[in-house]
């Protein structure tokens, strides 16, 4: 039986008037239905983001990075699939400034761990440069 619209806005003010109250009930709800019907809303949620991979990953990388999975394909374009720093093919890493949260471009797994591992410092890198060519100076 189809809904007149009457009855559509009728029922769209009674829910304005008493949300508060009925989100409430409904979370209320929601735990003892999620217990009894865990097995089949986990099945479920595992359909939709094996069915629905790409989009699923695009979300989870918004989410954490902000960027929109089209901001990713076209910088992941602009770098031809290579890392940043290393020039490397790259696993799909996407750096960030760790200390500002601004995005900087797609590293490789090691290349973002190394900088992270100096603290996004380019003295420290800079430091470890120098070291490196001394020591390298010194057994040639």
């Amino acid at each position: 039986m189809k809904q007149t619209a009457t009855e559509r806005a009728w029922q769209h003010a009674y829910y304005v008037a008493h949300r508060a109250e009925l989100i409430a009930k409904k979370k209320a709800r929601y735990p003892k239905y999620y217990a009894e019907n865990r097995d089949r809303i986990l099945a479920s949620n595992k359909v939709y983001r094996d069915v629905n991979r790409s989009r699923w990953n695009g979300y989870k990388r918004e989410q954490r990075t902000g960027w929109t999975p089209e901001r990713y394909d076209e910088m992941l374009s602009a770098q031809e699939g290579d890392c940043a720093v290393c020039g490397e093919h790259l696993d799909r890493q996407l750096q960030a400034d760790h200390a500002g949260d601004q995005q900087r471009g797609l590293l490789c797994h090691h290349c973002n761990s190394g900088l992270g591992m100096f603290r996004d410092s380019a003295e420290l890198l800079t430091l470890a440069a120098e070291y490196l060519e001394s020591y390298r100076e010194e057994v040639a």
